[in-house]
């Protein structure tokens, strides 16, 4: 992995969406104030408050609600906690993507069958069987890595629990821009996760003999974009957090930026398919840095 395009990566997920959100004009024609998002959870507008459990039980005088949500870790132990949770599931993913490209590859060293469209051979069913279970049900071992650790650690992320009002997002101040709510479903079960299901079978095809460790370095750095998303879910929508699902965003969305570079160094056209998830993303992350900014 070339140090240069980590890095690029990492500056676009904090450029782009940073200066869209800036852009963006409040509705009650105030001006926007840049803070660190680690801290979200002590501040207001105009007044600072520490976290409560109900962000819509106190407003301030603008009408705007508190900040915070239903977590009362320190920034560091959340993210540790996130942190650890997101490896494990990483890990879980990309175990699940290497055992159905090996039982694929048994299937095809052991079975004959006759001559059907590449996409339709039964060779590759488990390897597409993995893939389905990865891009689709991702958040599933989450939930399964959040419960054990749960269990072993006395409610360590509080994974049954959705702290907050449930009204809480739909009381934040948004930006004009703001896409409608029937465009998300659309967009991610219908256009990025089929692309990124293209993607990965053409990288789980890729048999360069020269670059079979890069393969999978490429496709962890994949593993760990889910995982960092499915934490930003967490974060933002259940502990209501939205400085700290800032920072978790960015951190997402420079992992998918640098999977789909590894991608594209291996198949530019796996790269490709995985555009239009960067494009969405990169909407989602300027849209959770605009209401940060705004509230």
């Amino acid at each position: 992995m070339k140090v240069s395009g980590c890095f690029l990566s990492v500056y676009l997920a904090l450029l782009l969406p940073t200066t869209a959100a800036l852009w963006a004009p409040r509705p009650d024609g105030l001006a926007n104030t840049v803070k660190l998002p680690l801290y979200s959870n002590f501040r207001t507008r105009p007044v600072a408050f520490p976290d409560v459990r109900s962000s819509s039980a106190l407003q301030v005088s603008t009408g705007h609600a508190l900040r915070g949500g239903g977590c009362s870790d320190t920034s560091m132990t959340l993210f540790l906690k996130v942190g650890v949770s997101a490896i494990l599931q990483a890990i879980s993913l990309l175990g699940v993507l290497r055992a159905g490209k090996e039982v694929s590859d048994k299937v095809s060293a052991e079975i004959e069958q006759p001559k059907l469209p590449q996409w339709l051979s039964i060779k590759l069913l488990p390897q597409w069987l993995s893939i389905g279970v990865v891009v689709f049900a991702s958040s599933i071992f989450g939930s399964l890595v959040d419960g054990g650790m749960s269990a072993a650690t006395q409610q360590f992320m509080d994974p049954n629990v959705v702290p907050g009002d449930p009204n809480w997002y739909s009381n934040l101040v948004k930006p004009v821009w703001n896409p409608p709510g029937w465009l998300f479903p659309i967009m991610w079960l219908l256009v990025s996760k089929p692309t990124q299901a293209i993607a990965l079978n053409k990288v789980l095809k890729n048999d360069d003999k020269e670059k079979p460790k890069f393969r999978w370095k490429a496709l962890g750095v994949y593993c760990a974009h889910l995982a960092l998303g499915d934490a930003w879910n967490k974060v933002f929508f259940g502990f209501q957090c939205i400085g700290r699902g800032t920072a978790v965003i960015t951190t997402f969305f420079g992992a998918l930026l640098t999977s789909t570079k590894l991608f594209y160094d291996l198949d530019p056209e796996a790269g490709k398919f995985m555009l239009p998830t960067c494009g969405w993303v990169a909407v989602a992350t300027a849209l959770n840095w605009s209401i940060y900014f705004k509230n």
